[in-house]
């Protein structure tokens, strides 16, 4: 740079150790230029160059470019259309209401208490967040926060970048799990109203403070029928673990299923939920039925069974046609394979191959004549009258159906989040089960939230939408008043579409994530 006392140097920015010959710095430099000043070059350089080239600028133009007052008036300028370009579009969509729920969670006062910097809680927000919008490894989300998402935009740019600081940043949510637990489990439900009619509601420290309402906890360990063991339940109880399982083989009363309570019905949307109570030994067993199941178990049980008759029919004709199976040995043998591939049809058939008269079954050459199947009617009709129900059971006699169903439901919502979630865990699996453990609190919030507006949309879908709600960076040439040509950069949201707008209104959201900056590289 010139100065009063002749040519100086000034550092920009230091690169670090670049991979390239010391011939290619000057076209290095030539391309930081002409990016930052919004020329065309007119040599292509290679990839790697090029790449490099990009990378500088950015770095250079985030350190020397400076915020200009958003104006509210219109400001018109004379721009060379042909040089507007759109640079670094994000996401900002499902980081925007992600930021949101975890700022209404009090995460960012929660982790100010324990003491983790300013600075560091991007980098938890980002491993929190990004395990909702793209999971992966502590890698891939540093490579998804820096490069295709704007949450940093959001949060504030972490103090460092490296790999290692996602690995401590990992490794300081874990150690806060007990407090981060006691935390989160403090975000009480809360009844609007008096509740007077609710003996469970007490008054309580309210987190939302609502010191207004009547609160209720409820702890409970929801269980599926795969380890609902006798061994397991017993633990549980020596515990003093509350549960709600699926029961495990034979429920100890006979399934009856007149005089059932309809507990949930929708007609549009063929949902019809079922249930009657039973007491025994200090638990409570609910028998339910659901229509969709029985449907989905109905149309599975029939193809089976479909499957399993054709191939019956289809041995019993080969027995009358040429180059088929005929010998009675080789008959049995196949219909015994056709029963263990398909046991659930099997049981409800009984069939038979009967063999040639007048010949000992130890004749090698004694054919079958016939493969006769037949509906065990009575067996038949007892397995597919329970087609759609299950025994729940629990040991808390206070809840009433109702409660006993919808507690259990959440599995099935918690199994599908993770299920979403999921992520190579490595060598880190405390920590990145406990990340994704976090990430189901506002992934259960968002749920519920869109629930309660008539949204029965899942988190995934959600997600899907908000990604085309980004930002991005428009760079235009333009000429000033001294007849000047100079380079701006403005960085904007995309346009709102109808159903983002849809969406974060249910969450009482404006739908400006960031407001609009306008940005000049100073030479």
């Amino acid at each position: 740079m010139r100065t009063e006392k002749g040519p100086r140097q000034r550092l920009v920015l230091n690169l670090g150790n670049l991979e390239l010959d010391s011939s290619q710095f000057q076209s290095l430099a030539r391309r930081i230029e002409e990016i930052l000043t919004g020329q065309r070059s007119l040599v292509e350089l290679d990839k790697t160059l090029e790449k490099r080239a990009r990378e500088a600028a950015r770095k250079i133009f985030k350190k020397q470019s400076e915020q200009l007052e958003e104006e509210q008036a219109s400001d018109f300028q004379t721009v060379d259309v042909n040089s507007l370009e759109v640079e670094s579009p994000r996401s900002i969509g499902a980081e925007y209401l992600c930021h949101s729920v975890w700022k209404e969670l009090g995460m960012e006062e929660f982790f100010e208490k324990q003491g983790v910097s300013a600075k560091v809680t991007p980098v938890l927000t980002a491993l929190v967040v990004g395990r909702l919008i793209d999971p992966g490894s502590e890698r891939y989300t540093r490579e998804w926060a820096e490069k295709r998402s704007a949450l940093y935009e959001l949060t504030g740019t972490p103090l460092r970048n490296s790999l290692n600081s996602y690995y401590r940043a990992g490794d300081t949510l874990y150690g806060l799990k007990k407090e981060l637990e006691e935390h989160l489990a403090g975000n009480n439900s809360y009844f609007e109203g008096e509740a007077t009619g609710n003996p469970k509601a007490a008054w309580g420290r309210s987190n939302e403070e609502r010191d207004d309402c009547k609160l209720v906890t409820l702890g409970l360990i929801v269980i599926d029928a795969g380890i609902t063991t006798d061994e397991n339940l017993n633990w549980l109880k020596e515990n003093h673990y509350h549960y709600i399982a699926v029961n495990r083989g034979k429920a100890p009363f006979e399934k009856e299923f007149y005089e059932m309570k309809v507990m949930k019905e929708e007609n549009d949307r063929g949902i019809k939920i079922e249930v009657k109570r039973f007491i025994q030994e200090e638990e409570v067993y609910l028998l339910c039925r659901s229509e969709k199941k029985n449907q989905k178990e109905k149309s599975m049980r029939t193809r089976v069974e479909q499957l399993f008759t054709e191939r019956l029919e289809y041995y019993r004709a080969g027995l009358n046609v040429p180059h088929r199976t005929k010998r009675y040995s080789k008959a049995v043998e196949l219909v015994g394979k056709l029963k263990e591939k398909y046991p659930k049809a099997a049981k409800l058939y009984e069939v038979e191959v009967k063999p040639e008269a007048d010949k000992p079954a130890t004749d090698k050459s004694l054919k079958a004549v016939d493969i006769v199947c037949k509906k065990k009617e009575e067996k038949y009709d007892r397995e597919t009258a329970q087609e759609g129900s299950y025994v729940l059971r629990t040991d808390r006699l206070d809840l009433g159906d109702e409660e006993i169903w919808g507690i259990y439901t959440m599995l099935g919502q918690i199994e599908y989040a993770f299920m979403c979630m999921k992520s190579s865990l490595g060598f880190r699996v405390d920590t990145h089960m406990f990340i994704s453990v976090v990430a189901y609190h506002l992934l259960h919030v968002i749920e519920s939230r869109l629930r309660a507006g008539g949204d029965r949309r899942k988190w995934p879908m959600v997600c899907n939408v908000l990604k085309t709600h980004e930002r991005m960076t428009i760079g235009y040439r333009v000429k000033e008043e001294d007849g000047s040509i100079g380079q701006k950069y403005v960085r904007v949201n995309s346009r709102l579409e109808p159903e983002h707008l849809e969406i974060y209104r249910m969450f009482g959201l404006s739908g400006v994530p960031l407001p609009r900056r306008r940005l000049a590289y100073n030479r």
